[in-house]
């Protein structure tokens, strides 16, 4: 298990990145979806996995696992029609 700084941002795949992580060493996790909703920007670029729910198991019980007692859980979310701005 590798020990982290204060303020660090890992990249990678979320399960394997997390796997390296020790257990309640984590303070916070922040997680921006879509997560199975078929999403493509305007130009057309997919979400990897974004139509596999396998993976949503193991990553959220990493996710508990990795996670501080207490320590909160963030999802961005959109709600509702999408707006334009003008």
């Amino acid at each position: 298990m590798r020990p982290l700084t204060c303020n660090t941002v890992l990249l990678g795949d979320c399960i394997e990145q997390m796997q390296r992580l020790a257990a309640g060493s984590v303070d916070f996790i922040l997680t921006d979806p879509p997560y199975l909703v078929r999403y493509r920007d305007r130009s057309g670029r997919t979400v990897a996995n974004d139509n596999n729910a396998r993976w949503l198991k193991p990553a959220f019980a990493e996710m508990h696992r990795v996670l501080k007692p207490g320590g909160p859980v963030r999802q961005l979310l959109r709600l509702g029609p999408r707006r334009r701005v003008p």
